[in-house]
């Protein structure tokens, strides 16, 4: 799964922490993070598959 987000950084960590957390039957292996620039262009959230 490939998340993009924008936010300030404790809102942004905060998800981070709901990510690794998954729901209860989930087994989450790992979360690689790459913090680059706001674009400021991301709209509202979809699904796209």
């Amino acid at each position: 799964v490939e998340v993009e987000a924008e936010g300030s950084a404790d809102a942004l960590e905060g998800f981070l922490d709901l990510l690794r957390q998954g729901p209860r039957a989930a087994r989450i292996q790992d979360v690689a993070v790459a913090w680059l620039p706001a674009r400021g262009d991301l709209g509202p959230f979809g699904v796209r598959g």
